[in-house]
């Protein structure tokens, strides 16, 4: 095996067993308390992110990999959406209730578009470990 690939797998779980940790003390630190409720789920949307592009972009079945990139890209959404509501309107305590609405619909809105988007996605190659999609016209 490979040693780089052995560290980028000892990594991911490090990330993980740090990541669910950290998540898990925090929500049960106080578990009404709408900060960390926020932050664990931010943690486990953040975990999926790296999971799915790790195992994207391991595997060698196409079709695998392509579900693997669906999920990795609706976690992409869902991170970024709960990022912003820990970070601006829990942590910060600020509440922009016409951005948070923005933030909500942009959010969800990209997370409809990356999956219609990557159904029509007919063809996934490997050339020199890039992943090449084709679009069905």
């Amino acid at each position: 095996m490979n040693f780089y690939l052995l560290l980028e797998e000892i990594i991911v779980v490090l990330i993980n067993i740090f990541g669910i940790l950290l998540g898990f003390l925090v929500f049960n630190k106080n578990k009404k308390e709408k900060l960390n409720q926020i932050f664990a789920l931010m943690t486990v949307f953040l975990i999926l992110w790296i999971d799915f592009a790790f195992l994207g972009n391991r595997t060698k079945n196409e079709f695998l990999a392509t579900i693997f990139y669906r999920l990795n890209s609706g976690s992409v959404a869902v991170a970024l959406s709960t990022a912003y509501f820990f970070y601006i309107s829990y942590f910060l305590k600020k509440r922009y209730f016409i951005l948070e609405k923005i933030i909500l619909f942009l959010g969800f809105s990209l997370l409809l578009f990356l999956f219609l988007l990557l159904l029509k996605f007919r063809e996934l190659f490997r050339e020199n470990g890039e992943m090449i999609l084709f679009l069905v016209h």
